[in-house]
């Protein structure tokens, strides 16, 4: 195919050029990078260089770029979890589940002191109950403003 190339696309980065590439080659658009072994060599020249550039041939450049529109919109959305609750406070999905929370934490160690000072074996089922009620409470901690919060039903 011969023709002259046109530049679709610039990244910063190689790994990004390099993915765009992917994309472009499994709808068989032919593709190649310019300048990807200067900015491979010295990432600070990528801005000098203009960074990598993905260039097709002139007649699939416009289907190069369409492709590579759509493919960098859903690359940059994030994938919803369903499973994960975001946070009522600033809607991050960035949430872990929180093994215990505080209370349950520090009615163990009263009760272990209060053993200590009551050596009654009974008093050593408190903190069987608790761990159990901890296990059984489902409590999450967002990872970006640190509120615990309990998911709505």
């Amino acid at each position: 195919m011969a023709g002259e190339l046109q530049t679709v696309a610039t990244y910063s980065y190689p790994i990004q050029a390099q993915l765009a590439k992917a994309q472009l080659e499994a709808q068989g658009i032919e593709c190649f990078l310019a300048d990807i072994e200067t900015v491979y060599t010295n990432t600070f020249l990528s801005n000098a260089v203009g960074g990598v550039k993905v260039q097709v041939y002139n007649s699939d450049a416009f289907r190069a770029g369409v492709i590579l529109q759509n493919w960098e919109k859903g690359a940059l959305r994030p994938a919803r979890d369903e499973t994960r609750p975001h946070c009522p406070d600033c809607f991050s999905q960035e949430t872990h589940r929180a093994p215990f929370s505080r209370s349950v934490m520090a009615f163990g160690l009263l009760t272990l002191f209060l053993y200590y000072l009551i050596p009654n074996p009974f008093v050593l089922l408190i903190p069987v109950f608790a761990v159990l009620y901890a296990l059984r409470r489902e409590e999450w901690k967002c990872g970006q403003c640190g509120r615990r919060f309990r998911p709505a039903k």
